[in-house]
């Protein structure tokens, strides 16, 4: 076989062209790969189909409770007391020790408790349902609002078939293979800490937006639990890229949460007082469904040093988030993470804050982008552009860092 030289107009096989392998027809490689895709994308939906298979047969065995979306009742109690002329907050629970479970029968009291008033104007639109309906109605609501949480944490950036089985590991992963009461529980009571896993949402894609309106949306719902809208504000304020976005974000939200207030406060002048004095008497629920670390080793150090531990621990981490600025998704996700260890009742489906924050995160790691390339064939990286921050267009999903901006990661906040 001969080669023609560069520029040569003899031979028969130009330079430019490359000469193929024997057995090589054009267009096989892409065949192979596409095959390979098809034959992973169907063991990934048989395992995501398996992962759903004990929540179904959970939620067959609770068609018939009578309790669906009875978290509301606990919210209900506050809106029925203001408009009764009463204090929002039960004289009892301010007065003295008090628990949301107590004895002997230990069954819910479904009185409010340990919500800020503000968060009284945003439930209080429920009440419009017909009394019979409420519940029902407040539990549509509220697996809505999930969906809408995790559609908008779904990784674009990846491959649609790394996506479900990062969802199938959030399915399968918590129980090994059973029906998680994290996720059951929250679809079953409708616990607002939906509102919450939507707020953390929210506060990620303003944050790579540099949208204030989304991150402020995004802490006024998370503030619903008071202590997510703390540690997300504090991440925020420790941004290197859009400092003036995050801190009008937080400006803004704390308006609104104020504006929130003046209803309730209007009606009960010591709501606020009240709330922190009734959250200093509770007597946390000491049985096995409430995984607060101050309540599980308190056996084992003793109560104070239990709830030192705790509280120490949080505290520790969000001043790594500070001390260190992490503004990237490993602060992100420590700043979700810290109050699970500073609540003395944590229940099952708080740890779906963490799990939503990974999954929205999940295109900024390392590791996941590289097994996003495995599962999906690719010999390169794939080249995604992500979203367009200060009228510059950020770069590919290959080359950007792990971060939440590619110019504010740095190795202290390594994904």
């Amino acid at each position: 076989m001969t080669r023609s030289i560069p520029g040569s107009t003899s031979g028969s096989t130009p330079a430019s062209t490359p000469i193929s392998p024997p057995g090589f027809t054009p267009g096989s490689t892409d065949r192979v790969a596409l095959l390979r895709r098809l034959v992973v994308a169907n063991v990934i939906v048989f395992a995501l189909i398996l992962s759903l298979q004990p929540y179904v047969e959970r939620f067959w065995e609770l068609r018939v409770a009578n309790d669906w979306g009875s978290d509301w009742k606990w919210l209900q109690d506050g809106l029925e007391r203001l408009a009764a002329g009463l204090p929002l907050t039960r004289p009892e629970m301010v007065a003295g020790p008090w628990s949301q479970f107590p004895p002997p029968n230990h069954a819910p009291t479904y009185d409010w408790s340990l919500h800020p008033p503000y968060s009284a104007t945003a439930y209080a639109p429920f009440m419009l349902a017909p009394a019979e309906f409420r519940n029902v109605t407040w539990a549509v609501a509220m697996i809505a609002v999930l969906v809408a949480a995790v559609w908008l944490a779904w990784p674009r950036r990846l491959w649609w078939g790394t996506g479900l089985l990062l969802l199938t590991g959030l399915f399968w992963l918590p129980d090994l293979g059973g029906a998680w009461p994290g996720i059951v529980d929250q679809i079953h009571y409708a616990n607002p800490n939906a509102l919450v896993i939507l707020g953390l949402v929210l506060v990620w894609l303003g944050r790579k937006r540099d949208s204030v309106a989304i991150m402020a949306a995004g802490l006024v719902l998370a503030a619903l639990k008071i202590a997510p809208a703390a540690t997300l504000g504090a991440w925020l304020l420790v941004a290197r890229e859009g400092a003036w976005a995050t801190r009008r974000a937080i400006l803004a939200a704390a308006v609104v949460l104020g504006v929130m207030s003046i209803p309730i406060l209007f009606l009960d002048p010591g709501a606020v007082s009240d709330m922190i004095r009734s959250q200093l008497n509770l007597e946390p629920w000491t049985g096995r469904s409430n995984l607060a670390p101050l309540v599980r080793l308190a056996p084992l150090i003793g109560e104070q040093s239990a709830t030192l531990l705790s509280y120490g621990i949080a505290a520790a981490l969000m001043l790594v988030v500070l001390s260190w600025r992490l503004d990237g998704p490993g602060g992100f996700l420590i700043a979700v993470t810290a109050p699970l260890l500073a609540t003395p009742q944590l229940w099952a489906h708080w740890f779906l804050l963490p799990a939503i924050a990974f999954f929205a995160t999940a295109q900024e790691w390392r590791l996941v982008r590289a097994i996003d390339r495995w599962l999906e064939g690719s010999a390169e990286p794939a080249q995604r552009p992500g979203p367009r921050v200060d009228g510059q267009a950020r770069a590919p999903a290959s080359t950007a860092g792990p971060g939440a901006l590619a110019a504010s990661d740095s190795a202290r906040d390594p994904a």
